[in-house]
């Protein structure tokens, strides 16, 4: 009887240690939003970040989906390839999918109509590949800004060893917006970028141009390597239409 009662304790924990691992290689469960949401402003676009979902999980095999309401509460599911899970929304309306990279971080760009000043919207993702849902994150829309700059958000996950997205609002419309990078803060001549322009960062490199979506918003990312860890680097942006230079952000690994 004891022999049984081992062996019956040793499947289990070889069971708990299995779905542990399984879970490990799906990625970090739960998924979470990440905040701030940005811009979370009435009549531009807001770009929400959701991260430790399934790495590499493409768009046409499920990805992450969004929803949204404007009360918490309860919904039955909806979704296409959760059949079983519900959405802790009330009245929940579907945004979109998007695919992961193999970071397991998803990104959902959802323009955000004029009217929607003070409006509190909820928002929640669920993980098609595990079925896990994010915690449900509230957002009020602050009033559209007629005048504004280059604005550049930071990095995520702003780590070394890891492919890092940045995004940049109130860019001009069809344009493009170039990138640089650098090691210290400082003054350059950047006139041979764009008349005028210059530079925030000396010495700086060049990461490469990303175009401006019809909102004035600029997604993209670069592979940050392991050897970085420890150091701080600066990025800056310059939108080529009008030569407006961004805020410099600085990021630690």
């Amino acid at each position: 009887m004891r022999m049984k009662t081992g062996l019956i304790c040793s499947l289990l924990l070889l069971f708990f240690m299995s779905l542990s691992m399984t879970q490990a290689v799906a990625g970090v469960s739960p998924p979470m939003i990440i905040e701030p949401i940005e811009t979370g402003i009435a009549g531009s676009a807001s770009n929400i970040m959701v991260k430790n979902a399934t790495p590499n999980f493409p768009n046409s095999a499920g990805g992450v989906e969004y929803f949204f309401s404007f009360n918490p509460g309860a919904t039955g599911p909806i979704s296409a390839y959760c059949t079983d899970t519900g959405i802790d929304l009330a009245n929940a309306r579907f945004l979109g999918r998007r695919p992961t990279n193999s970071d397991g971080i998803s990104s959902f760009v959802a323009n955000v109509p004029v009217n929607f000043e003070g409006v509190t919207v909820y928002i929640q993702a669920l993980d098609t590949s595990d079925c896990d849902k994010s915690s449900v994150v509230s957002l009020t829309f602050e009033p559209p800004i007629q005048e504004f700059d280059l604005f550049l958000n930071p990095l995520v996950p702003g780590t070394a060893g890891h492919f890092n997205i940045f995004s940049t609002n109130f860019a001009t419309p069809g344009g493009f917006v170039k990138y640089r990078w650098g090691l210290a803060p400082g003054v350059q001549n950047g006139n041979a970028l764009c008349p005028g322009f210059i530079a925030d960062i000396p010495n700086f490199k060049d990461i490469g141009n990303l175009p401006v979506d019809d909102f004035g918003n600029t997604l993209g990312g670069f592979f940050v390597p392991h050897a970085a860890a420890g150091l701080t680097i600066y990025v800056q942006g310059v939108d080529l239409t009008t030569c407006a230079k961004s805020n410099v952000l600085a990021n630690g690994f």
